[in-house]
């Protein structure tokens, strides 16, 4: 079998105490060994969670320009990326890092868009290479588009992390 558990260990989350005897499941084991980890994890998936909604209104905006308007497609691409920032900064802020230390809205969002400027490079970059030379990219433009999102989204929360939402100022 490709995964093996070590032995006692369970997929299932158990009680911190164990059922019947046994010990709890690993996944308790490392929530309470590394709370961290954990609060790690479920700041990733928020953060997942809005770029996912990002993503909509990035490919709302897009489809609307480029298909409804007639707005050249990268011109389209580009100016749908900037409504999507603005919209997961809003969420990032109130959702995501809702714990963290409340700054000011309009230096946070510049920030925000500063972060969104550099990550802009592998976004749209990939977008463009993948349009302008795979022929399939071209055809299923859409699919380039996510794939330049998935390039951005590391960059984007390790630095929203550390530098836009932190909890110390």
């Amino acid at each position: 079998m490709p995964f093996d558990l070590p032995p006692n260990r369970s997929l299932h989350k158990s009680p911190a105490n164990g059922v019947n005897g046994q010990k709890p499941g690993w996944l308790v084991d490392v929530m309470q060994r590394w709370p961290g980890v954990w609060s790690l994890a479920q700041r990733f998936v928020k953060f997942g969670l809005v770029g996912a909604s990002g993503f909509v209104i990035d490919m709302a905006i897009y489809t609307l320009l480029a298909s409804a308007i007639g707005v050249p497609h990268l011109l389209a691409r580009g100016a749908s990326y900037w409504g999507a920032a603005t919209w997961n900064w809003f969420w990032n802020r109130v959702f995501t890092f809702a714990d963290a230390t409340r700054a000011r809205k309009v230096p946070q969002w510049g920030k925000y868009l500063g972060m969104c400027t550099i990550s802009f490079v592998p976004n749209w970059g990939t977008y463009y290479l993948l349009t302008t030379y795979i022929p399939f990219f071209y055809q299923y433009k859409p699919l380039a588009l996510v794939a330049g999102v998935a390039a951005g989204m590391m960059f984007n929360f390790t630095i929203a992390s550390l530098f836009i939402f932190s909890r110390q100022r």
